[in-house]
């Protein structure tokens, strides 16, 4: 399915209007270096580079659309160690082989069918340093609302082709050679759907109700 035309103008003005907190809550989880070099996969607007160039040597958002690109550079435009550039992701990740300590694609993953999965995170596995970190943030396949959309009970977000559960993850990471897999469990950075995760603990019936999935995994 071509979902190209979905990031236009509108997709845009929705992704600026979302909060940093989607984002913020998430850099807890990570250990930040100072000689850090991070790639940002999918990048939108940019709003990872304003949280993380202070604590990291440098910043390079990727995106094909040139509205997305051209918005990030105006956000951050008083970054110095921020770099944002317009290119398909495996051509700019065959570019720069063994280049990045990080690599983050957030919410992004869920854009992309199996097959381009495994073409895109192989490409952003050779550009990784050896022993790099992948970030991964996306939505649970297996959250209740998500199955909902499934069955057609709710509507999906049209960009989300591929909502996948860890299971699922496991597999595609694992056969492109990512090691030391590790999953962590988010409530809904949506404030009415953040109750759902008060039901997590429930035996048996919890896992339906983990909404957002962090993957962080190494190379």
């Amino acid at each position: 399915m071509e979902t190209r035309y979905l990031y236009n103008k509108t997709y845009l003005d929705k992704l600026n209007k979302q909060s940093c907190l989607r984002i913020i809550r998430l850099l807890k989880y990570i250990d930040f270096k100072k000689s850090d070099v991070v790639a940002d996969i999918g990048c939108g607007d940019g709003k990872l580079a304003q949280l993380i160039c202070n604590d990291i040597k440098e910043y390079n958002g990727v995106d094909f659309s040139p509205l997305f690109i051209s918005l990030a550079k105006k956000i951050n435009s008083t970054l110095l160690n921020a770099n944002f550039i317009c290119s398909k992701i495996t051509d700019f990740c065959y570019n720069n082989n063994l280049i990045f300590d990080k690599v983050f694609t957030l919410d992004f993953s869920e854009h992309v069918d199996d097959f381009n999965f495994s073409k895109i995170y192989t490409a952003i596995y050779n550009s990784m340093k050896e022993n790099g970190e992948l970030i991964i943030h996306t939505p649970n396949r297996d959250f209740v609302l998500e199955w909902l959309k499934e069955i057609g009970i709710l509507k999906q977000f049209p960009e989300h082709i591929a909502v996948r559960n860890t299971r699922e993850y496991f597999n595609l990471l694992n056969k492109i050679g990512f090691r030391n897999i590790n999953v962590i469990f988010l409530s809904h950075y949506i404030l009415v759907l953040r109750f759902f995760h008060l039901f997590t603990f429930i035996p048996s019936f919890g896992k339906f109700f983990k909404a957002r999935l962090l993957i962080i995994c190494q190379k």
